[in-house]
């Protein structure tokens, strides 16, 4: 049986403006409902005040960091996919075992709305 994620909500998490606007205009563009969040302690309210359907979200940030996220998303909303982005060095390995649905390496090679796509139709 083949399951079909409906992906209409992404919430983009990440704390750079100009590379949350750069996601935002290529997920726009794709017709995605895109929200924002500049640290790791906003989407949890979002997440409580409406459906989302995936999470883009970076891992150095301020407040909250990306992995504290996908940590408290998969435990409080585990159906909510989770993309982990990172410019830093961090291992692939350990985050996808930490319950990232994906990985992504800035700077990106593919764009974003391509990782969505695939997402949505897994």
């Amino acid at each position: 049986m083949i399951i079909l994620i409906m992906v209409k909500n992404i919430l983009i998490v990440e704390d750079d403006a100009d590379l949350r606007s750069v996601i935002r205009e290529q997920l726009d563009g794709a017709g995605y409902n895109v929200l924002e969040a500049a640290n790791g302690q906003i989407p949890l309210k979002i997440i409580a005040a409406q459906q989302v359907d995936l999470i883009i979200t970076d891992i150095d940030m301020p407040i909250k960091n990306g992995l504290e996220l996908l940590e408290e998303v998969k435990r409080d909303n585990a159906g909510i996919p989770v993309v982990v982005m990172t410019g830093g060095n961090h291992s692939e390995k350990l985050i996808l075992e930490a319950g990232a649905s994906a990985f992504v390496q800035k700077p990106f090679l593919t764009d974003i709305g391509t990782i969505v796509r695939k997402m949505a139709a897994a």
